[in-house]
């Protein structure tokens, strides 16, 4: 399957969609403080994080081909590793270390 290919599923889609409301707010609030407890900022993280962890390495990979979603997981991981450093008990979550 090429890039292209992925554009086909709903749940790549939906990844889109959620990484745009994430990176938003991130924007947003990087300064101030991630606001885990809102409802569209969590949803959005746990939406990208659970499409990126259903896919394989290779898959992954694949994605990372293009440059556009290439710079959106790099994002994401480092959007993750903000929470994390503000929310140590996130680190409880199986998996959540994970790079992408």
């Amino acid at each position: 399957m090429d890039v292209n290919g992925f554009s086909y599923f709903s749940s790549h889609r939906q990844f889109l969609r959620s990484y745009k409301v994430l990176e938003s707010l991130y924007i947003q609030y990087k300064d101030k403080g991630i606001p885990m407890n809102r409802a569209d900022f969590s949803g959005a993280f746990f939406g990208c994080y659970d499409y990126l962890s259903s896919l394989s390495p290779e898959d992954v990979a694949l994605l990372k081909s293009d440059i556009g979603l290439h710079c959106k997981i790099v994002m994401f991981d480092t959007i993750k590793l903000h929470i994390i450093a503000e929310n140590p008990r996130l680190l409880q979550i199986p998996g959540l270390q994970r790079i992408f």
